[in-house]
Parts: structure tokens; sequence; C-alpha cells
């Protein structure tokens, strides 16, 4: 039978979930608060090996947020930049201000309005593809997930003698996994599946709508087949020119909504993520229990095995980027590569 008085006493030391502050990586913050018998633990996360992967981890992280956030910025501006110069050249196909200097002068605004848009539109395009934005952010967010899965490797493989009056440290580290990382990435992968998934059945519902409108929008085409046909004449340009205007608004609009949904990834995020949840949401139930049974008895290999599956499963997305990048051969020894930052490429000081 498991020592469960050692299973409830790390529990305890580690502390309740707080789904507000937890998802934060604060191992120094963490380590104060812990009880003076978490002092083993305290020790770990207060380390020099803790608190380099932390430099490494806080440049990588505020690397990719400036990245993300100049990238769907500046992909917004020229998605509706692109939407502007469509819409303005289908609202000129309509006769403006009727013919003479009235109506020449109108449309030639529209010509300018409309290159300018397009002219915008290729400067942003150019722009992320020199600055290569996505890649960067994409890269800078790998790393510093990857740091964040070394961080918890380092504290699973740390050794720290109990002194008198510490609880034993495998309880602890195993405990303080399943808060800072286990429970929080279920909650993460949770959330964001679920807002990917609404935002991806947002854009669904928009562009039904809009393929109802379009369909009614060819019912004028009935008529000028009617016309070829030599059913009945037609002498208004200006109809015609009004189902060349509507057939141009509708594919611009429908083209910027699928840009903004391929821009946020949102049928394919909503599908990984939830996919995610579920498996991290089945090891939170038996397979945690056996697990802290096993780190009761001392039984290091056994929680590994846990901890090591758990890691495996939140670092899957994040190995790509970083195997596309360096060339790896061997994905399974990524955590480790994220430990040595000069075979991830980047100088042995100063962070990732």
């Amino acid at each position: 039978m498991a020592d469960t008085h050692a299973q409830n006493a790390a529990a305890a030391a580690i502390g309740a979930d707080d789904p507000a502050a937890d998802w934060q990586l604060r191992p120094d913050t963490h380590a104060a608060a812990l009880p003076p018998e978490a002092g083993t633990l305290a020790r770990i996360l207060q380390s020099a090996d803790v608190r380099a992967i932390m430099t490494r981890y806080t440049a990588a992280d505020s690397r990719a947020v400036a990245a993300q956030a100049v990238y769907k910025k500046r992909s917004r501006q020229a998605i509706y930049a692109r939407l502007g110069a469509i819409l303005v050249g289908g609202l000129f196909l309509l006769p403006l201000g009727g013919a003479g200097v009235a109506g020449v002068s109108a449309v030639k605004l529209g010509i300018v309005v409309q290159y300018a848009c397009l002219g915008i539109a290729l400067g942003l395009a150019a722009f992320l593809s020199a600055r290569k934005l996505f890649s960067r952010w994409m890269e800078a967010r790998a790393e510093a997930e990857l740091a964040r899965l070394a961080l918890f490797d380092v504290v699973m493989e740390a050794d720290e003698a109990a002194r008198p009056g510490e609880l034993p440290v495998l309880p602890l580290k195993l405990d303080y996994l399943r808060r800072y990382q286990l429970d929080v990435q279920t909650r993460y992968y949770l959330g964001r599946g679920e807002q990917h998934q609404h935002a991806a059945g947002q854009t669904e519902r928009a562009i039904l709508w809009l393929n109802v409108l379009s369909v009614a929008s060819f019912l004028p085409l009935f008529v000028v087949a009617a016309d070829y046909l030599g059913l009945i004449h037609i002498a208004n340009v200006s109809a015609l020119l009004g189902v060349l205007a509507l057939g141009t608004a509708f594919s611009g609009i429908l083209g910027a909504l699928s840009a903004i949904s391929s821009m946020n990834l949102d049928e394919r995020n909503a599908a990984r993520y939830l996919v995610v949840h579920e498996n991290l949401k089945d090891l939170s139930g038996a397979s945690l229990a056996q697990a802290r049974e096993a780190a009761a008895r001392g039984d290091d290999a056994a929680v590994r095995q846990f901890t090591d599956a758990v890691q495996r499963l939140i670092s899957s997305e994040h190995q790509e980027w970083i195997v596309l990048r360096n060339h790896i051969k061997r994905p399974e020894h990524l955590v480790a590569v994220a430990l040595d930052p000069v075979r991830l490429g980047m100088p042995a000081e100063g962070g990732i």
C-alpha cells in the first residue's frame, strides 16, 4: 500500500490550482510560496539550471509575442486593403454621376482609391515576406515552449536530499508538474480549442449567408440568358453593370473572410487543440493517480514514464518547427536539445 500521507502532504504543499495565475511560468515565485516542508523543491526551483532556462524562456516568449502582434496586425491590414480595392472596383462599375465631367471625375477618383489600396496591399505583402514574421513567431514560440518543457524536465531530473522536517522530493516534483504543467496545459488546450472552434464556426456561418446572397445575385443572369436567347431585349447597361458589381463585391468579401480564417488557423487549431486536451485529460485521471502512488513509493522510473508522456503530448506541435529549422532527424531528443542553446543555433549566453 502506497504512503497516502506522503501523497496528501505533497499535494497540500504545492497548493490548490489558481487558473488565473498558474499559466505564468514563475518558478522563483513558486519557490517563495512553498512551505518549509517543501524546501527540497524550493531549492531545485532556485537553482542555476532553472534560472538559465527561465532566461531563455523569457527572451523567446517576448520575441514570439512581438512577432505575433506585428504579423497579425499587418496581415489584417493587407486583407482589408485587398478587399477595399475589390469593393471600390465593384462600386465604380456602376455609372456614378452620370455622363460627362462629373461621371469621369468620379471614376478617376475610384481608380486612384483602388490603386492606392492595391499599393498598400502589395507593400504589406512584401513586408511580411521579407520579414518572415510568421516563421519568426512560430519558431520563437516553439523555442519558448521547449524551454518550458526543459524546465519541468530539469525539475524532474534533479536529485535534492531532504533535510530534517522536509518531505520526500519525488512526490513534490510530481505535484509541481501536475499543477503548473499538466493542469495548466489541459485548461489551455480546452480554452484555445473552443475559441478556435467558435471562430471557425462564425466564419462558416458568415460564408454561408454570403453564399446565399451570392446565389441570389445570380438571378439577374437568367434575365441575361433570356436576352441571349432572344426572348427579351435588354437596353439598360446599368443593370448589367450592377450584376458585375455585386459579383465582384461578394467575391472580395468571401476572399477576405477566408484569408482571416486561414491567418488565425482556426479549423486546424480547433481540431488539434481539442484532441490534445482530451489526451491530457485522460492522463489527469487514473494515470496521475498511479504516478502519485509510484512517487510515494519512491519509484522514480514509473513517475518519469508518466511525466514523459505529458511532456510528449505538449511538445508535439512545437517540435515540428524546431525540426524544420534545424534539420534535426531525431525528434525524440528535442527536449534535450532545448537545454543546449548551441545545438539550437543560438549563442550559449544571453538566452533564446
